[in-house]
């Protein structure tokens, strides 16, 4: 079973309450089930003009539209989704800031920037921003890339240094070859099924692991929820994750990243590996 959903750190959400007890932050965990996020794309040089969305009901990415230049058809799945991918999703727009800028359109700098319309429901409470990618504030620009990359099948990196790797689901697969690529780090993976979707992340857990005479190592893994699939044709997969948020955890723990971009060493659980280090992959910040 996955773990609960407060176990991801960007699913938990600081609300303000003024008052009797001002300056005390309260932090409350997303519930994933009541959000939804939609996110219309527009502009850049490919003159792209389509509308996928985050069902946290429905734990899947989801094509809306498309006017021009779509990677999906109207109506299909992207991506099946975990609910702390969700939650995830959810509290890092939470945590830049968006209930601030409720309602605010930032314009766009250019025609060869994308513009982004989005909006943002938990519950009763929805907002909506707008704006160019250079327009709108950095940490808000981050996640709705990140909540873009979703149309081409790329989902972030979940960041949980608090859990353990028995804190997540592990059915059965096989790790085929890794790559690196800039930010994004590419699996193939084969598992049985066939009748169920498998839901699958990149989590980074437990603390950084600082090394004498080689790069910063973190543990990582695969997560696999097979849905309850009992069928048994093999299946071959191939995921993608943004590693952003890897780099923003190195920077929260280290320093801020400058024109030296440092590399770092995540320590992939290989459930065919009998090395307790797993499988070594290098990642340039």
């Amino acid at each position: 079973m996955p773990p609960p959903s407060s176990l991801v750190a960007p699913a938990l959400v600081a609300i303000a309450l003024t008052g009797a007890c001002d300056d005390v932050d309260f932090f409350l965990p997303v519930d994933p089930d009541r959000v939804r996020i939609t996110v219309a794309v527009s502009g850049g040089l490919a003159g792209v003009d389509y509308a996928l969305a985050v069902d946290g009901a429905e734990d899947e990415a989801v094509g809306l539209s498309c006017a021009s230049s779509c990677p999906f058809e109207p109506g299909t799945v992207l991506l099946p989704l975990s609910s702390d991918q969700v939650a995830a999703l959810a509290g890092a727009l939470e945590e830049a800031g968006i209930e601030g800028w409720d309602g605010r359109d930032f314009g766009v700098d250019c025609c060869d920037r994308f513009r982004y319309d989005l909006t943002y429901r938990n519950g009763k409470r929805s907002l909506r921003v707008a704006g160019g990618a250079g327009r709108m504030p950095d940490d808000l620009t981050d996640v709705v890339r990140l909540l873009h990359g979703l149309a081409y099948g790329v989902v972030p990196a979940l960041i949980a240094p608090d859990t353990r790797d028995t804190d997540w689901p592990r059915d059965s697969y096989v790790l085929g070859p890794t790559a690196v690529e800039g930010l994004e780090l590419t699996a193939e993976m084969e598992y049985g099924g066939g009748c169920a979707q498998h839901r699958i992340d990149l989590v980074v857990w437990g603390d950084w692991i600082e090394m004498s005479s080689s790069p910063p190592h973190i543990n990582a893994l695969l997560t696999h929820d097979d849905g309850g699939d009992t069928c048994e044709a093999l299946l071959s997969d191939e995921r993608t994750f943004d590693l952003t948020p890897l780099r923003d955890a190195y920077e929260g723990a280290f320093v801020p990243i400058g024109h030296e971009r440092p590399v770092v060493v995540l320590r992939l659980w290989d459930p065919q590996s009998a090395s307790p280090l797993g499988r070594l992959v290098e990642v340039r910040l």
